[in-house]
């Protein structure tokens, strides 16, 4: 993020993923084994509060990505009517092979209610 942005100049998903990136990346450096030979020559009581705040970040990483999968289930079930329907619209399509116009658009549309909730989700 550039020095003149701010938090509300960016989309939710953007901010989401920066910050999963950037706990993925704080955990990635605690547990390397150069930072556990380090850690290994520290108190106890450092290697439990880093520990701790090891817990912490994994916290922190699922409850991100639990909020998504909520509001993917929420957009799916936002969109289950039309789902349906282009499920429905390719499989009877796939019945004849042999119109691969029919086919195309079926899937076309199908494709277009998924585009709809991934975009809302990416």
């Amino acid at each position: 993020m550039e020095s003149s942005e701010t938090f509300r100049d960016r989309e939710a998903p953007d901010i989401k993923k920066q910050t999963r990136d950037q706990l993925s990346k704080q955990r990635d450096e605690l547990t390397t084994p150069m930072f556990q030979v380090i850690l290994g020559t520290k108190s106890e009581e450092e290697q439990d509060e880093f520990r701790e705040k090891l817990k912490e970040i994994e916290a922190a990483r699922l409850a991100l990505d639990n909020a998504e999968l909520k509001e993917i289930a929420n957009k799916l079930k936002e969109n289950d009517k039309e789902l349906q329907e282009g499920t429905q619209a390719v499989n009877d399509a796939l019945q004849n092979l042999q119109n691969t116009q029919a086919i195309l658009q079926a899937i076309g549309s199908f494709l277009a209610v998924v585009g709809r909730i991934v975009t809302f989700v990416m």
